[in-house]
């Protein structure tokens, strides 16, 4: 039975890597994309000419509470008609967020996620996105360019997620150390995927993992699993860049070495206040936005542009 697991796991890794042989390798990404509102963005991200396009979640907005998910489902299916063509044709990866889970806001007590997951995988699958973890929306992608290795890691902040404490807007810190957002399982993986040889990794968590101020959702209202996952990323002597979506802004933002970048929204964007934070290097742009990762054999270079491609800001990491 050891054997059989063995070969297994192998076939798995196996098909969840790609090498390239190009001196570039470019990722879009992005997060809240409504299925009934204009998709004008993607004329602006085809001339990226982008491999791959990593989903952050609220990829549709579908929040049901009815028993057969009916509205998700539709969701999805208009979501269908409304994504390009082109999208076929390149690498995608896919995490959810609150409202293509099913509901605002919502965790592991979500009385419908196991039909939520069963959707999503149906419809992902369809664009050939891959999840090498046995039913979990959480995945890994190995992709190496030249001699280098970068992994591509994406979060379930869902399915296993300790309820929020306060309300919307106003949420409080939960100071519970059994408190969760992954989940054992989850966090065993992930432990697991830092263990890897690798020159770098991309994290992609649909909520914001550092910024610390503002009152939404955010792994701060969990203060032991945000830790946790600084120090994951600390002990692990890897340069490491998170990508994140939710919050209808884009912003960059650095804590000691560790950079996130949040795109949001593609086509939802809010309030134009500005958001700030301790942690904020850029005024956040609340405009429409898309993110671009461009690897190199030597750095990796991230940048957020406006609906029309025009660059917002950019940084650049070295492996």
């Amino acid at each position: 039975m050891k054997n059989h697991k063995l070969i297994l796991f192998f076939f798995i890794n196996l098909i969840s890597s790609t090498s390239y042989e190009q001196q570039i390798y470019k990722v879009g990404f992005g997060s809240c994309l409504h299925q009934n509102k204009p998709q004008e963005i993607w004329n602006a991200i085809e001339k990226e000419n982008i491999q791959s396009f990593f989903f952050l979640g609220d990829n549709v907005y579908g929040d049901d509470e009815t028993e057969d998910l009916e509205k998700l489902k539709k969701a999805y299916e208009i979501q269908k008609t409304k994504l390009p063509n082109w999208l076929n044709n390149i690498e995608i990866m896919s995490i959810w967020d609150d409202h293509d889970f099913g509901e605002n806001d919502a965790g592991k007590d979500y009385k419908l996620k196991e039909k939520s997951k069963e959707i999503f995988f149906n419809f992902w699958n369809s664009y050939g996105a891959e999840f090498n973890v046995e039913n979990q929306t959480y995945f890994s992608k190995l992709v190496e360019i030249k001699s280098k290795k970068i992994l591509f890691l994406g979060l379930d902040t869902r399915y296993y997620r300790t309820e929020l404490i306060g309300n919307s807007g106003s949420y409080i810190k939960n100071d519970d150390v059994k408190a969760t957002i992954l989940g054992k399982d989850q966090w065993n993986w992930l432990e697991d995927e830092f263990s890897k040889e690798v020159d770098f990794i991309v994290i992609g968590s649909s909520i914001q993992v550092l910024p610390l101020d503002h009152g939404w959702e955010k792994w701060g209202n969990f203060e032991y699993e945000r830790n946790r996952l600084i120090k994951l990323i600390e002990n692990s002597g890897i340069n490491c860049l998170i990508i994140s979506g939710d919050r209808h802004r884009a912003g960059i933002y650095k804590y000691e070495k560790i950079y996130e970048i949040t795109s949001s929204s593609l086509n939802l964007s809010f309030s134009k206040n500005e958001e700030i934070d301790k942690y904020s290097i850029e005024k956040t742009y609340p405009e429409e936005n898309f993110g671009i990762l461009e690897f190199n054999d030597t750095f990796c270079n991230f940048s957020i542009h406006n609906n029309k491609g025009e660059l917002v800001y950019e940084r650049k990491l070295y492996y």
